[in-house]
């Protein structure tokens, strides 16, 4: 009598850790769908970037100096070539002895 009890225990027990495997695996597959990555990693780009933006924010409340210069910097270098032939517009274009110009 006593394996028949141990028997029903341990079916008893199979069964709860199959209905635990079968909870788990809807669990992993709802996680790892490919639009719950997408959503979370969205997520996660929007906080990170929130975040940054308050921070460049406070940064630049509390130095525009250096926002001021760090702006002239990008400026002047996405308008490098358009200087460069007002510059030589303005002043010719002049050559030493072997020197190249682009």
């Amino acid at each position: 009598m006593s394996d028949t009890v141990e028997l029903e225990t341990a079916a008893i027990e199979a069964k709860a850790a199959r209905e635990r495997l079968i909870a788990t695996t809807h669990e992993l597959r709802a996680r790892l769908d490919p639009a719950t990555l997408v959503e979370e990693a969205r997520e996660g780009v929007r906080h990170t970037a929130r975040g940054l933006a308050e921070n460049a924010n406070e940064a630049a409340r509390r130095r525009p100096e250096i926002v001021a210069a760090g702006a002239t910097v990008v400026a002047l270098f996405l308008l490098r070539r358009p200087l460069r032939r007002l510059r030589r517009r303005l002043f010719g274009r002049k050559e030493t002895a072997g020197a190249r110009h682009r």
